[in-house]
C-alpha cells in the first residue's frame, strides 16, 4: 500500500554541553510507603516507616559515597548530593518476575518531579523499607538489596531497600564486620555508567562478571577492590590488564532540560 506521512508538532529541547566530572544526586528518603499489593494470591495493603536508624545510616552512607568515589575513582569522579525525606507515602510499586516489586521513577514522579525541574540532578537515589521484622506483612522482592540499570526522565535511577532489621550492618560501619557500607549506592551507580557506555556501544565488562576476572567479594571490604579496578581500567586478567572498562563515561556529556 502507499500513501502520504507527514510530521507535524516538532519541539526543540533545549540543552547545554557539559564536560564536568562532578555528579549531582538526589537521594530521597520515603519515611512512609503505604501499597497496596498481591501477594500469594490475596490483596494486601503494607504499610511501613523508616526508622530514625534507617534515617542516620543512609545519611553516613551517602557521606561515604561521596568520598568513597572520588578517592575509588582517583578523583576521575566527584559526587554532590541533596539529601532529603519525605513524609509522602509511596502508594505504588511496579512488579516483573525478574525483581519482585521494585519503585520507578513513575511510582513517585509527584515527588521527585519538583526537584527535577531543577534540572542540576544527574542521578537520583530513592531510599525505603519493604519489611519490619517487628512487624507483620512484608512487599516481595527477589533477593536484592539495591536495584539500578533503570533510568527516569534521561537520568539515573536507582533503588536503595532499607533491611527489615536496625541491627542488620550492611549499612552500618564497623571495624570488625563491614568498612565499606556504601557498597550498595557505589554499585548502583556503576551499573549507570554500564548503561551509559552500552548506549554509546563502548566496550566494557558487565559489572556482574567480577567472577569472570578472578574478583571475589571478601570480608570486610565486599566487592570494593572490583568497582575500583574497574572504574580505573585496571582489571586483572591471567595475563594483562583488561583495559575495557566506562573510560570517557566519568564525565557527563550532555545535559538535556526534559521539563
Amino acid at each position: 500500500m502507499f500513501g502520504t506521512a507527514w510530521f507535524s508538532d516538532f519541539k526543540i529541547e533545549s540543552g547545554v554541553a557539559n564536560t564536568s566530572n562532578t555528579w549531582n544526586f538526589l537521594c530521597v528518603l520515603f519515611n512512609n510507603l503505604d501499597v497496596n499489593i498481591e501477594k500469594n494470591g490475596t490483596k494486601q495493603n503494607i504499610k511501613l516507616k523508616l526508622t530514625q536508624i534507617d534515617r542516620e545510616d543512609m545519611n553516613a552512607c551517602m557521606r561515604r559515597f561521596q568520598n568513597s568515589m572520588q578517592e575509588m575513582s582517583g578523583g576521575k569522579i566527584k559526587i554532590q548530593y541533596d539529601m532529603v525525606q519525605t513524609s509522602a507515602p509511596i502508594t505504588s510499586m511496579s512488579y516483573d518476575e525478574e525483581n519482585g516489586y521494585y519503585v520507578s521513577g513513575y511510582d513517585v514522579k509527584d515527588v521527585i518531579d519538583p526537584y527535577l525541574a531543577q534540572g542540576k540532578y544527574d542521578h537520583i537515589f530513592i531510599a525505603f523499607r519493604t519489611g519490619d521484622m517487628n512487624q507483620q506483612g512484608a512487599i516481595p522482592v527477589n533477593d536484592w538489596i539495591g536495584l539500578g540499570y533503570m533510568e527516569y526522565r534521561g537520568i539515573g535511577f536507582s533503588n536503595i531497600r532499607l533491611p527489615d532489621d536496625d541491627h542488620n550492618y550492611i549499612y552500618k560501619y564497623d571495624t570488625r564486620i563491614n568498612t565499606f557500607p556504601e557498597e550498595v549506592m557505589v554499585h548502583e551507580f556503576l551499573h549507570t555508567l554500564e548503561r551509559n557506555a552500552e548506549d554509546y556501544h563502548m566496550e566494557r565488562p558487565s559489572l556482574h562478571d567480577n567472577e569472570k576476572y578472578g574478583y571475589h567479594s571478601q570480608k570486610l571490604i565486599g566487592l570494593k577492590t572490583w568497582y575500583q579496578d574497574y572504574m580505573n581500567q585496571n582489571i586483572q586478567t591471567a595475563n594483562r590488564k583488561n583495559r575495557t572498562s566506562c573510560r570517557n563515561l566519568y564525565k557527563k556529556t550532555s545535559k538535556i532540560n526534559r521539563f
